[in-house]
């Protein structure tokens, strides 16, 4: 069940609201209920709403109580009779938009807490709220209805645009954030990057005289850091997704709607096309571009430049077909390895 004492109260829905949210089918026809809450399917009762998602709850689906249960089409004949088939073709895609109309997120009210520090030459837009012990630098500039929450800083010439949040504990210089921007607890964003050259006296630290731009609607992971550029800027496109403990380095370009799942790296001037997908874990190598599309498979590593729409996997990276018959092989030539030494043993 959802904790209300942190998420908040629910706000009843009709099945037949949330249907046409989503642009749903609700099955059967002409039929409605009322759901004031989510569940899952072993724990749900009649006025939540539950979602089936992953064939191994099939079970689960066929005794559940819930009053609505969102499916696919070729799972709605499972649904029990007497609950309602919320039919879509993207179970998760669609709960991901019905979701929040359930449980609404509560925006603080908007208020400069009396312990932030905020310079007097910073701009502080309508609506926007500033957490305890924040510290706003000079020329700051914080947009329309975002909210910056505690102990965080901004650095002097920071800009962030409109209804974005910014959580507890992030650090920010040298960035220019765009609108309704999600960035979580711990991300330090905007520091020098990696700008060490050996000499003969010892490493030398090259001036990281770039910034951070980042697009609209980039979601950015707890704890997560993204180095300033060098010369050339760092950017991160529009629609990007960004998971926790991850590293961006200096003059890293990322394309729109991209997904980066956690502890992936990015080495210096790599640079990512449109819609590309790293699991966990992916590295990639310095000034290589990774084109549109791809995706990349869990601890892949990429040493080379990857052409668009590829699957890859493996270190070093090839494709994920070529991969897999590598492993096969690997596997095969230990097993026959294992024969041959407890044939030679037994002999």
């Amino acid at each position: 069940m959802i904790e209300t004492r942190f998420h908040g109260a629910p706000v009843p829905r009709l099945a037949s609201f949330l249907a046409e949210a989503c642009k749903a089918t609700l099955l059967p026809a002409g039929k409605d209920c009322l759901l004031s809450g989510i569940a899952s399917l072993e724990k749900a009762t009649s006025g939540d709403l539950s979602i089936f998602s992953n064939a191994r709850y099939r079970a689960a689906l066929r005794k559940t109580q819930a009053g609505t249960v969102m499916v696919t089409p070729q799972d709605a004949s499972e649904v029990p009779e007497g609950v309602l088939a919320l039919v879509v073709p993207q179970v998760l895609l669609s709960y991901g938009q019905i979701a929040p109309l359930l449980y609404p997120e509560e925006n603080p009210p908007a208020a400069i807490h009396e312990t932030a520090q905020v310079d007097p030459s910073a701009v502080i837009g309508a609506n926007a709220s500033i957490g305890p012990y924040s510290i706003i630098g000079a020329r700051v500039c914080i947009g329309a209805g975002t909210t910056i929450g505690a102990h965080t800083v901004l650095h002097d010439g920071v800009q962030i645009g409109e209804n974005c949040t910014v959580s507890d504990h992030v650090t920010l210089s040298c960035a220019i954030v765009g609108d309704a921007v999600r960035i979580l607890s711990g991300a330090r964003i905007g520091g020098p990057g990696f700008g060490i050259i050996p000499g003969p006296e010892g490493p030398t630290f090259i001036p990281q005289l770039g910034c951070v731009r980042i697009g609209s609607r980039v979601r950015i992971g707890a704890n997560t850091t993204i180095d300033r550029g060098s010369i050339e800027d760092t950017v991160i496109g529009d629609g990007t997704i960004i998971d926790n403990l991850v590293q961006i380095a200096h003059n890293v370009q990322i394309g729109k709607n991209c997904i980066l799942v956690s502890q992936v790296g990015l080495a210096g001037s790599c640079s990512l096309g449109d819609n590309v997908l790293l699991a966990g874990k992916v590295g990639v190598a310095g000034h290589v571009h990774i084109g549109s599309g791809v995706i990349a498979a869990a601890k892949t590593g990429v040493t080379n430049d990857v052409p668009e729409g590829l699957t890859i996997a493996g270190f070093p990276a090839t494709e994920v077909a070529h991969w897999r018959r590598q492993v096969v092989m690997l596997r095969k030539l230990a097993r026959r390895k294992a024969e041959h030494e407890s044939t030679r043993r037994s002999a």
